[in-house]
């Protein structure tokens, strides 16, 4: 959280003077690259594509792929290689409860699937629900919050041996996006899961049309 509120304040920093952009654009792409940890795995790499469209005055459709890597196990060397990736595809609704601040719901079918050198790995079709409140805190900085459960979420250990496996996911994420251009925001990300240690931090880079 310090790295994140440092790289915000040098952000803030930067847009003085800059147009703001409409804070409830719900049309737009984001590529996202950070770190996401795991229990008994080391040096999670994460990146993840993301995209939406705004079909009218309330309803969005949106949809993501993500893709997470990991190394050994943290407490030993054993030539373990281990991956989980996502793919989700939703609807989701946006209604205005203050000035510049909408709540939000969501709703999306999911696939996760895992996999490691040491097993051919499984996978799990679900869905995904949310909600949350995105808002513009002033010129040019927008703030959201949600919670998301996800039936499709598993353990990046569950193919592992002696391992559990964790069935679900519950998220609670907080991101602040900051207006770099005319069309295009940096993001900030931090994520914790109900996973216990599969928590994540993401960069990322937005273009709102």
């Amino acid at each position: 959280m310090k790295t994140l509120r440092l790289l915000v304040a040098a952000c803030l920093l930067s847009v003085s003077g800059i147009a703001a952009a409409d804070p409830q654009s719900y049309t737009n792409i984001e590529a996202f690259f950070g770190r996401q940890s795991a229990q008994f795995l080391s040096g999670g790499v994460a990146y993840r594509l993301a995209g939406s469209y705004d079909l009218s005055d309330t309803f969005y459709t949106y949809g993501q792929y993500s893709n997470n890597t990991f190394g050994d196990f943290s407490f030993g060397q054993s030539g373990l290689d281990s991956k989980q990736s996502q793919y989700l595809i939703g609807l989701g609704m946006h209604e205005p409860v203050a000035d510049s601040t909408d709540w939000i719901g969501r709703f999306a079918l999911s696939h996760d699937k895992g996999t490691s050198s040491f097993s051919t790995g499984s996978g799990h079709t679900g869905y995904d629900i949310g909600m949350g409140v995105n808002t513009a805190l002033t010129t040019g900085v927008e703030l959201s919050t949600f919670l998301d459960h996800t039936t499709a979420g598993m353990d990046t250990t569950s193919n592992l041996p002696s391992i559990s496996a964790s069935a679900g996911e519950t998220i609670l994420s907080g991101s602040i996006h900051v207006q770099m251009g005319k069309n295009f925001d940096l993001g900030f990300t931090e994520e914790f899961s109900s996973l216990g240690s599969e928590n994540r931090f993401l960069i990322s880079g937005r273009w709102d049309f």
